[in-house]
C-alpha cells in the first residue's frame, strides 16, 4: 500500500470520527443544540468526497475550517462541564485530522 492512500484513509477516517464525536455530543449532552451539532457535522461530511478523491482545494479549505473545530471544542471542555468528554475528543480529533489533512497536502507537492 502506498504513503498516498494510507494518508487519504487515515484523513478520511479521522474526518468520520470528528464527525461522528460532534454529532453524537449535541445529541447526547443536555444543554447543546442539534441544530448547531448538525451545522457543525455538515462541512465535514460534505468534505468526505473531496478528500478521497485527494483533490487539493479540499484539503486547503478543510486546514482552515478545523480551526474552527478546535476553537468552538476548546470553548465547550472550559465552560460546558458535561460537554468535557466529548469535547476533548473533539479537541484530539481535529488536532489528529489537521495533522494528516497537513501531511497529505505535503506529500502531494
Amino acid at each position: 500500500m502506498s504513503s498516498e492512500r494510507v494518508w487519504t484513509g487515515a484523513t478520511v477516517a479521522f474526518c468520520l470520527l470528528l464527525a461522528a464525536v460532534v454529532g453524537f455530543w449535541h445529541w447526547r449532552v443536555p444543554g447543546a443544540s442539534a441544530i448547531v451539532g448538525a451545522l457543525l457535522t455538515l462541512p465535514l461530511l460534505l468534505a468526505i468526497p473531496g478528500l478521497a478523491a485527494g483533490r487539493r482545494y479540499t484539503y486547503q479549505w478543510m486546514s482552515l475550517a478545523l480551526a474552527v473545530y478546535a476553537g468552538y471544542a476548546v470553548t465547550e471542555a472550559v465552560a460546558n462541564p458535561p460537554a468535557r468528554p466529548w469535547a476533548s475528543a473533539a479537541v484530539l480529533l481535529s488536532g489528529l485530522l489537521f495533522i494528516t489533512v497537513v501531511g497529505r497536502f505535503r506529500y502531494s507537492r
